[in-house]
């Protein structure tokens, strides 16, 4: 299907807001939400986040554009979550197979739902990758991490919650004061010690 078909279909691209690029891994991956307009239309694919996306295809397509971060806070590898490790994608693709069935809803559904350790602790390890690789200071990790853990909404896996349960306490042991550091160093924490607990928390998660 090519651009004639889905003038045709869409009643016109026009309808559709600006085509939208994307850098992966340094590679550019141009009109990215007229391809992903294709595969609905084909029906190839849907959006869900839980359950099916609701609206026609301009909708959805208006809902990514909407909701589409600047380029300068999009995570290059991780295109689908922000530098600060945030997903900003209205709905995930579930693909449809040549005999009908489809991709995993029912794991979609439960990621929504907290469930899958890997793609709930996906935030939060982009986060401690981003500190590890000395992308943002520690003061700049501490704050997205306190904020994010103590807002967070969903219901985790017990062996998520207990790996940032954790990294909480050891952040709220951090200082730099040497005479707290000297006088109580079984409970405060310098930065090197802290950066090694954030390390171990990012290799737990990521197992």
């Amino acid at each position: 299907m090519h651009g004639e078909v889905l003038f045709v279909q869409l009643g016109g691209v026009a309808q559709l807001p600006a085509p939208k690029s994307i850098t992966i891994r340094g590679q550019t991956v141009e009109l990215y939400t007229l391809v992903l307009a294709e595969l609905i239309l084909e029906g190839r694919v849907f959006l869900a986040n839980g359950d099916r996306l609701k609206g026609d295809v301009v909708e959805q397509i208006a809902a990514f554009d909407s909701a589409w971060p600047a380029e300068q806070d999009t995570d290059e590898a991780l295109f689908w979550i922000t530098k600060d490790g945030v997903s900003w994608v209205p709905g995930g693709l579930v693909w449809v197979y040549k005999d009908g069935s489809v991709e995993d809803v029912e794991r979609r559904r439960t990621l929504a739902e907290g469930v899958s350790m890997s793609e709930v602790a996906l935030p939060y390890v982009s986060l401690m990758e981003k500190y590890l690789s000395d992308k943002c200071t520690l003061g700049q990790f501490v704050e997205v991490f306190f904020g994010r853990f103590k807002n967070e909404s969903r219901v985790l896996p017990e062996d998520v919650y207990l790996v940032l349960d954790e990294l909480f306490g050891n952040l709220d042991a951090f200082t730099e004061n040497e005479d707290l550091l000297r006088d109580d160093p079984d409970y405060y924490l310098n930065a090197e010690q802290v950066g090694h607990c954030i390390r171990c928390a990012c290799e737990s998660l990521k197992k």
